[in-house]
């Protein structure tokens, strides 16, 4: 699976996302009468932002094509009449995204995040030259690391998925459960590094937590047990984000109440349904809580330093940008979207 981006031609391309949606369709089809190793074919300015982008990214086919293999920036590109495709390694996304950025505002031509969900488009009287230090670390979470945001805590949402399937909402109460889960869940850590070397760790291991997760939902006929397993991976997942990370970022100086109120509100009829599913008392839930707290604090730094580091920021910093932008990032949070299965079975009747 490889990191994709697209250039195109501004003057042909709807402004409309939904006309813009079917217009990439169409140009990806490939149905073109040419070679799409053949840069002369696309416009004057595609050609121009080409020729810049090879000196950072070679390409892997065609006249200008890098005989070294093994360089993880060497880059599949797809180059039609309007567009230009390009299929990155993992490796290099954070490089990849910001060098295609800059020179498609350098050439006025449009840019696509073709591998985010509800990737950006990029037309160039969009773009503006004079941002702000601040002001270029804010579009960057909301444009392109939202999306690594909302993999980096589904992370969190797999520990504790996995906690429950393997001891069940009692194991909030058993230390030594506790240790055996770790156990488990660095194997898996290391299992998902060695299959996936090239794509980010955060992304893989999401991949792996949601087909997990998956799997235990259907290995079971018996709906109270999916209930009580979706219930218990739920609260795990709200614990951390509600209490848990907001404590982080206190430590940090920054009060995020605002993201852990629309966290909060966002799921709220979620956890209701949850609350009645394991007829939880407020004890189990602190103690749901206190269990949680040592294995989620490491996972909360890492994502948050994460965040901080792609962005040129500090922890302090991190956590206020994540609060400024808490109603456009919550959404992405929302446990439909990072465990769907899970959500499933809560809001269905049987």
């Amino acid at each position: 699976m490889s990191y994709d981006l697209m250039v195109f031609d501004p003057t042909v391309a709807p402004k409309e996302r939904h006309e813009f949606m079917l217009w990439f369709a169409k140009q990806t089809e490939w149905t073109e009468d040419h070679s799409y190793q053949d840069h002369q074919v696309a416009s004057e300015r595609l050609q121009a932002w080409f020729k810049d982008m090879i000196e950072y990214f070679p390409p892997m086919n065609g006249p200008f094509a890098s005989g070294d293999h093994d360089d993880s920036k060497v880059t599949d590109y797809s180059i039609g009449r309007s567009v230009i495709y390009s299929a990155f390694a993992w490796s290099v996304a954070e490089d990849a995204y910001s060098k295609m950025r800059e020179l498609a505002i350098k050439h006025s031509v449009g840019f696509f995040d073709v591998s985010a969900d509800d990737g950006e488009i990029l037309f160039p009287h969009q773009s503006t030259e004079n941002e702000s230090s601040l002001e270029v670390a804010k579009r960057k979470t909301t444009e392109h690391d939202r999306r690594n945001i909302k993999r980096l805590v589904s992370i969190i949402a797999f520990i504790a998925a996995y906690f429950a399937v393997q001891f069940g909402v009692d194991y909030y109460r058993d230390y030594s459960a506790l240790k055996s889960a770790n156990t488990e869940i660095e194997a898996l850590r290391e299992k998902v590094r060695n299959e996936n070397p090239d794509e980010p760790e955060a992304i893989a291991f999401h991949r792996a937590a949601v087909k997990k997760v998956e799997d235990v939902i259907n290995s079971s006929s018996n709906y109270r047990e999916r209930l009580q397993f979706s219930a218990g991976a739920f609260f795990g997942y709200y614990i951390v984000n509600s209490r848990i990370r907001a404590e982080f970022c206190q430590d940090q100086g920054v009060d995020i109440a605002r993201f852990s109120s629309a966290f909060k509100d966002s799921h709220e009829s979620e956890y209701a349904i949850a609350e009645r599913a394991i007829s939880a008392k407020p004890a189990d839930l602190e103690a749901m809580y206190e269990m949680l707290k040592s294995q989620s604090v490491s996972v909360i730094e890492q994502d948050m330093e994460y965040i901080a580091s792609v962005n040129g920021l500090s922890l302090h910093e991190a956590c206020k940008l994540m609060s400024d932008n808490a109603d456009m990032i919550v959404p992405d949070m929302h446990i439909s979207v990072v465990q769907p299965a899970v959500y499933k079975v809560l809001t269905s009747d049987k």
